[in-house]
């Protein structure tokens, strides 16, 4: 059976092996792949300063193809298998912008960077994140009806 994935997810994937796994694994053959040696690298990832979530994300797909290979039987367990729980939470706060705040970017944005208010102004009435508001097409915005439809990000 095979997944499908869209195309920017299969580069993010590419881009997480290529500048992450592959440099660190690749010399080695699927069975020389082990539990101590996924730990040393995330251990050496996340001292390094790697965020909690870049380094699960960055995990997962390993796992994902170990799990795979595992399934094709080139390997017997997956050597990355419950290992996810050392990497452990990061516990960011999140900073709520007042009203006044809001009031006064939007009042410099719309004096001082008019060419960007309309985004600026789009982000802070919807909630998008930055990357929907950047790919949304005008026709995905419904201005009678009060109403943006997010397709893509």
């Amino acid at each position: 059976m095979a997944l499908r994935q869209k195309p920017g997810t299969v580069e993010t994937y590419r881009g997480v092996l290529r500048n992450h796994w592959l440099p660190e694994l690749g010399p080695l053959s699927l069975s020389a792949i082990t539990r101590e040696r996924i730990k040393t690298i995330l251990q050496r990832k996340l001292m390094a300063g790697m965020k909690a979530n870049t380094a699960r994300s960055m995990f997962g797909v390993l796992r994902t193809c170990l799990n795979a290979a595992v399934e094709e039987e080139r390997i017997i367990g997956n050597p990355a298998a419950r290992l996810g729980r050392l990497i452990g939470r990061s516990r960011t706060e999140v900073e709520i912008v007042t009203p006044e705040e809001l009031a006064r970017l939007l009042q410099t944005t719309a004096e001082e960077m008019p060419e960007v208010y309309p985004l600026v102004l789009t982000l802070a009435r919807t909630g998008l994140r930055i990357g929907e508001a950047l790919t949304l097409p005008v026709r995905d915005i419904e201005l009678d009806r009060r109403e943006v439809s997010v397709r893509r990000t």
